[in-house]
C-alpha cells in the first residue's frame, strides 16, 4: 500500500508552494533581526578572498578548484540571484567594484613577486584549507 498525501486540504498545500522573495525584500536594510543574516554573509564573503587569496598559485586540482569557484562568485557581475556577490555586497555596504580592483591589484603584484623569484619558497596556496 503506498502513502498519498491529501493536498486538498488547504493546510498542507500553502505549506509546498514556493514563497517568491525579491532580493530587495530579502535584504532589506534597517532589520535588527538581520544581524545573524548579515554575518553570515561575511563570513561567506571573507572566504571567499581567504580562497582566492591562498590557492591563487595552487597547483593541485582540488585547492585550484576552490579557487576558481571563489574567483567566478568574485568576479561575476550578475546580480540575479540573492547570494550573488554583487547583493552579499550590497547588504554589506560595500562597493564591489572597489573589492574586485583591490583583488587584481593584489593578483598583479603577487604574479611580479612570483616571476620576480621572491614568493614564499615557491609554495604559495600550498597551506591546509
Amino acid at each position: 500500500m503506498t502513502y498519498q498525501p491529501d493536498w486538498s486540504d488547504k493546510t498542507n498545500s500553502s505549506l509546498f508552494q514556493p514563497q517568491i522573495v525579491l532580493p530587495a525584500q530579502f535584504y532589506a536594510s534597517g532589520v535588527s533581526h538581520a544581524e545573524p543574516e548579515k554575518m553570515l554573509l561575511l563570513a561567506a564573503l571573507k572566504d571567499a578572498v581567504r580562497c582566492y587569496r591562498k590557492y591563487v598559485f595552487a597547483s593541485d586540482r582540488v585547492r585550484r578548484a576552490r579557487f576558481r569557484e571563489a574567483e567566478a562568485w568574485l568576479m561575476d557581475e550578475d546580480s540575479s540571484w540573492p547570494f550573488s556577490f554583487e547583493n552579499v555586497c550590497g547588504v554589506l555596504g560595500l562597493e564591489p567594484t572597489a573589492i574586485r580592483g583591490e583583488l587584481n591589484r593584489w593578483r598583479r603584484k603577487e604574479v611580479a613577486k612570483k616571476g620576480n623569484g621572491s614568493s614564499t619558497n615557491g609554495k604559495a596556496g600550498q597551506g591546509k584549507h
